[in-house]
């Protein structure tokens, strides 16, 4: 809009300049001392006169209106190409934010999974082992199960339990399997009392470790699913 109004002033400028000049040139050959000019001669000097110079204004401003629609069309061009280089690039952060997200999620998902699983297994085996009718071998095949599962946990604990309280989570894990050992060697030397004895009052002691250790785990994969 600038470059117009620039234009329109340059061009008003060379028609003032061209009309001066006319009737600095030309005005006194038009009158005479009773007026106007009768002479067919001086008015057609007149008319060829007018005509060249409105041929060569319709000449110049029809060059100069194809040169501002030209560079408008290409202005906006311009502007359009942005504005959809603007919208692929919202939309192309958008599927990779959204994707991202969706990973996230995903493996989130997976993660509990895993976590969920490894307590569901170490559930299943502590109510296994509580079953008194098992026989020596089978509760020795239990009890290794199930130090295993403890040390799969302790293995996996700084990829699976980021965060946890891991201070925590060794010294239940630890009464566990001191606990566990204590009650496999009973087993080995087939000493009943003992494993009586265990079953009485020592195997609530052990459960009850056994849930404060799920309980801790359990605790962090719920809060971990909230962030």
């Amino acid at each position: 809009m600038k470059t117009l109004k620039i234009w329109i002033w340059v061009i008003a400028l060379v028609m003032i300049i061209i009309v001066t000049l006319y009737f600095n040139n030309f005005y006194w050959k038009l009158t005479s001392i009773n007026g106007l000019s009768e002479s067919k001669t001086d008015w057609g000097t007149f008319g060829d006169y007018l005509s060249g110079i409105f041929g060569l204004f319709n000449m110049v401003l029809f060059a100069f209106l194809t040169w501002y629609i030209f560079k408008s069309e290409e202005e906006r061009s311009k502007r359009l190409e942005a504005e959809q280089k603007r919208r692929n690039q919202r939309d192309l952060d958008f599927q990779k934010e959204r994707s991202e997200n969706e990973l996230k999620v995903q493996r989130k998902i997976l993660l509990t999974q895993i976590r969920l699983n490894l307590l569901k297994e170490l559930d299943s085996g502590f109510g296994e082992l509580a079953n008194t009718n098992l026989d020596t071998l089978q509760t020795l095949k239990k009890l290794n199960l199930l130090n295993y599962q403890l040390l799969n946990i302790g293995i996996r604990k700084n990829y699976l339990f980021q965060g946890i309280n891991e201070s925590q989570l060794n010294k239940l894990g630890m009464e566990l399997s001191i606990q566990l050992t204590f009650y496999r060697d009973a087993c080995k030397k087939d000493n009943t009392d003992i494993m009586i004895e265990y079953y009485g009052n020592d195997f609530l002691k052990l459960i009850e470790t056994k849930n404060s250790f799920t309980t801790l785990i359990e605790e962090f994969v719920f809060n971990d699913l909230d962030k």
